[in-house]
């Protein structure tokens, strides 16, 4: 387990992404990275991966693919890629949360207003507000960036 502990940049390098995440992740330890070419320190609370948040851009099956991008104490942010015709039950959450479409459209209700969702388009879902998917693009498939604040 790593705890505050300096890490050289060469070793770093040949670490793979999933031993950082495993390594740093889960629990927000902060460690610091020392890079020999320019001295500085830099603060890491959580190591990610390269991610391009347009890709994939086509769901593989009909279920959609949730991927959490980033996960701290208060704050959760995934990417959802949804199939054409995505339906969702009712939910309803005990936090906020924030929402975006990156690529397609979609149908939501929201505490029985009907919204329609376009790229760019973002809505704020407060918490204990009832809301469901009612049906997602076919070309292009929907991504959604959400942030679930608490």
């Amino acid at each position: 387990m790593l705890t505050n502990q300096a890490i050289d940049i060469n070793t770093l390098r040949a670490t793979s992404v999933a031993q950082i995440k495993a390594r740093l992740a889960d629990n927000g330890q902060v460690s610091k990275i020392h890079s020999p070419s320019d001295q500085h320190t830099t603060q890491v609370k959580q190591a990610m991966s390269d991610k391009n948040l347009f890709k994939p851009d086509i769901a593989d099956g009909e279920n959609e693919t949730l991927e959490t991008l980033l996960q701290q104490k208060n704050i959760t942010i995934e990417r959802i890629l949804s199939p054409p015709d995505t339906i969702t039950e009712i939910t309803q959450q005990s936090h906020d949360e924030w929402i975006t479409i990156l690529q397609g459209s979609a149908k939501l209700e929201m505490n029985g207003a009907l919204l329609n969702l376009h790229r760019g388009d973002c809505e704020l879902i407060p918490a204990n507000t009832p809301h469901r998917v009612l049906t997602t693009s076919h070309q292009p498939h929907c991504i959604w960036l959400t942030v679930h604040i608490r």
